[in-house]
């Protein structure tokens, strides 16, 4: 699989008030989680950075209670971050399944 970046991550969302130094270790861990898995490349892309940004919401929302204004969106407890934070995962897992079949093709598209 070729290799994913910070600015890959970005792509998907800009993760503003992080830095990459930040991100790294939760690219990481996400390239640990799916770099065993048989996909597609795109899908491979997508999952980690999809999991990478999940990883990373609990900083997100620490730091963005510190720095306000750098946020795209306001968070207004954990329940909001946690639900972020499903989201994101939620959409990298279900291009585990995808090819399993034809509900986890569709799953990511409603999350």
């Amino acid at each position: 699989m070729n290799e994913i970046n910070v600015a890959d991550v970005r792509e998907f969302f800009s993760l503003n008030g992080l830095s990459d130094a930040e991100i790294t270790p939760h690219l990481n861990s996400a390239i640990n989680k799916f770099s065993t898995k048989q996909m597609a490349q795109w899908d491979y892309k997508e999952a980690v950075c999809c999991q990478t940004i999940a990883n990373c919401a609990t900083l997100l929302f620490s730091k963005g209670m510190n720095n306000l204004e750098s946020l795209e969106t306001i968070y207004q407890g954990f329940g909001d971050i946690n639900a972020f934070k499903n989201l994101w995962e939620d959409r990298a897992n279900a291009l585990l399944h995808k090819n399993e079949s034809a509900i986890g093709a569709f799953y990511w598209a409603s999350v």
